[in-house]
């Protein structure tokens, strides 16, 4: 490729994805990788001070709602309202109206 880096990894030409990780991940996050993200931020913001962050002061969560109900729960008494269907992005496309035959 024209834009390779030179001594850097090589690109991967090809990603293999089961059918079992298609899913979400668990609400709470998954442990390696929430100890991965704690790390890059120690080393990047935290370098040289006293409190340094685990895996337990990261929080990965699947989706937009999943986090906002997070965030909903540390704060407690919240309410919280979602649209109907679920996933208004895939509801089905509402016919288009006839013109308005009034309008010259």
């Amino acid at each position: 490729m024209e834009d390779d880096i030179e001594g850097c990894f090589q690109r991967p030409g090809a990603i293999e994805i089961t059918v079992n990780s298609r899913e979400y991940g668990p609400t709470a996050g998954i442990k390696p990788l929430r100890e991965a993200v704690a790390h890059l931020y120690n080393e990047h913001h935290r370098k040289g001070k006293d409190s340094l962050y685990t895996w337990e002061n990261v929080s990965i969560v699947p989706g937009g709602r999943a986090g906002l109900i997070r965030i909903a729960a540390v704060l407690n008494n919240a309410y919280m309202g979602f649209f109907i269907p679920d996933y208004t992005g895939n509801a089905p496309a509402p016919p288009p109206s006839a013109p308005d035959a009034s309008v010259d």
